[in-house]
């Protein structure tokens, strides 16, 4: 999309399309990269970490560390990595 608010907009729609995850809201984007997104549990909650990279293919692994290095157990990647490279 040609605009970070019709994205975010998109974005929001689409989360809460059936209604389950209703209120969502943009907590990271990315503009000519890679983003990933990982959940462990710390504690007795499920924490999101996200992590951008300028390539494709670094976004999932460095989420994960990021997740692992913050002592959280059962990371797993929730959101594969996804692109937003220059159109030209």
């Amino acid at each position: 999309m040609d605009s970070r608010a019709a994205v975010e907009k998109e974005a929001i729609k689409t989360c809460e399309q059936d209604g389950r995850n209703a209120p969502c809201k943009v907590e990271a984007w990315v503009r000519n990269g890679c983003i990933a997104v990982v959940q462990g549990k710390a504690g007795s909650k499920w924490k999101s970490f996200f992590e951008a990279e300028a390539s494709p293919g670094l976004a999932e692994p460095a989420a994960l560390k990021k997740c692992q290095a913050a002592g959280a157990a059962q990371c797993k990647i929730v959101v594969s990595e996804a692109c937003s490279l220059p159109k030209y």
